[in-house]
């Protein structure tokens, strides 16, 4: 239980913690809120990804990311699942591009 102030320190913290000399895309350590209300607003704000809960207040909904349309969390580990899914694709197919350059190039030059 931490009132609005505590929570915007404490995600404030946190963010400058995690932007210590890394990159958006390298950084490991990003830091997601998870609110439904009023008060959970400007801390929404601050963190890198924010979750409004569906049933929540519309503040929170708009500062927010993401928006989950009901209170269930197990789609949160859905969204962080599938999101790692779909980079870990992004790569691969990235990786199977250039390889097929490499090999084309290599034919070129023969």
């Amino acid at each position: 239980e931490l009132l609005p102030e505590d929570k915007l320190t404490e995600i404030g913290d946190m963010v400058q913690g995690s932007e210590k000399g890394k990159k958006c895309w390298k950084a490991k350590g990003s830091v997601m809120m998870v609110g439904d209300g009023v008060n959970d607003a400007p801390a929404l704000a601050l963190a890198d990804v924010s979750v409004a809960m569906g049933e929540g207040a519309a503040l929170a909904m708009d500062a927010a990311d993401v928006t989950l349309m009901d209170s269930n969390l197990d789609k949160l580990l859905y969204i962080v699942r599938m999101g790692r899914r779909v980079v870990r694709t992004i790569v691969e197919n990235v990786a199977f591009s250039l390889v097929v350059k490499a090999v084309v190039m290599g034919f070129t030059f023969d």
